[in-house]
């Protein structure tokens, strides 16, 4: 994680200084060794509640990409899947591979602008189920 995820934030953050980086609280994220590395790079983060999946914008993400490979790859699973066969991991990776494709820097522009709106509303809902 830190050797190959964290380094891609690291040239993100540092094109754009203002955002703060936010991960959830799987353990790879909030080990010692990762809080110290964001730490010693400068990468401020965002200490996450547990259970919050309604502040995450990258479940939006990963809902677009479903949505997507359902939509443009279910002919080709399910017949994959009718053959008693799985996808072979090469294909699988490159079907998400394009989904990823799929989602525009403008999309994932506006995801990010809607964080403050995000907060007030799990906040003003105390800490209860949102829109988001």
């Amino acid at each position: 994680y830190c050797e190959h995820t964290l380094p891609l934030v690291e040239r993100h953050i540092t094109l754009h200084p203002y955002l703060t980086f936010m991960q959830d609280n799987a353990p790879a994220h909030g080990s010692k060794y990762t809080k110290t590395w964001l730490q010693n790079h400068g990468i401020r983060f965002l200490k996450w509640p547990p259970n919050s999946p309604d502040l995450n914008p990258v479940e939006i993400v990963w809902n677009w990409m479903k949505q997507w490979i359902q939509e443009v790859c279910s002919i080709e699973i399910d017949s994959v899947e009718s053959q008693g066969k799985k996808m072979k991991p090469d294909r699988l990776r490159q079907i998400v591979q394009e989904a990823w494709e799929q989602i525009t820097e403008d999309a994932l522009d506006g995801l990010l602008h809607t964080m403050h709106k995000r907060c007030q509303d799990v906040i003003d809902a105390h800490g209860n189920h949102t829109m988001w």
